[in-house]
């Protein structure tokens, strides 16, 4: 019994944690703009914002030599429909620089914002238009369900032939 439990936990283990690495790692995008002698380059995790998925955004800002330009924060606002989403500022620290991971609650046209400070002086500012996407799987978990379930039940196979071939 012991023997089983192990394999299917294994099994479970190796065929679920790609897809969160896969998931973890994607080639993303960025929003770039070129103000005042700055490049603004703003990469996120993903290739599309979509609803109700977090995505880390991670704030670059550059010369025109394209040399890294040191700043100590960014203030991020996130406006959707004349509403403010979230005003925040974003401490640029000296392992890992500023970054933030932010779910988007809704899909539709959004007006995201950034400013680069260094102490109270602003450095350079833009505005991008961005889009999120609807999120595919909302209304309709039985993906997620059947994946567990295939996955759930091959564990128990694999499980099973394992303990009949230890025997």
């Amino acid at each position: 019994m012991r023997l089983t439990f192990f394999s299917y936990l294994i099994f479970t283990i190796l065929a679920v944690l790609p897809v969160y690495v896969v998931g973890a790692h994607s080639l993303g995008e960025s929003l770039e703009k070129e103000v005042d002698g700055y490049l603004i380059d703003i990469g996120y995790s993903t290739t599309e914002l979509i609803a109700n998925s977090a995505v880390v955004f991670e704030f670059n800002l550059l010369n025109e030599n394209d040399e890294f330009v040191d700043y100590s924060n960014v203030w991020l606002r996130i406006i959707k429909d004349d509403r403010t989403i979230l005003a925040t500022g974003i401490h640029n620290a000296e392992f890992g620089g500023a970054r933030i991971t932010y779910t988007f609650a809704e899909s539709g046209a959004y007006e995201f914002s950034a400013r680069y400070e260094k102490g109270i002086d602003s450095i350079a500012e833009a505005t991008f238009p961005i889009e999120v996407l609807p999120n595919p799987s909302e209304g309709s978990g039985s993906v997620n369900i059947i994946f567990l379930g295939v996955v759930g039940i091959l564990g128990i196979g694999v499980g099973a032939i394992t303990t009949r071939l230890l025997k």
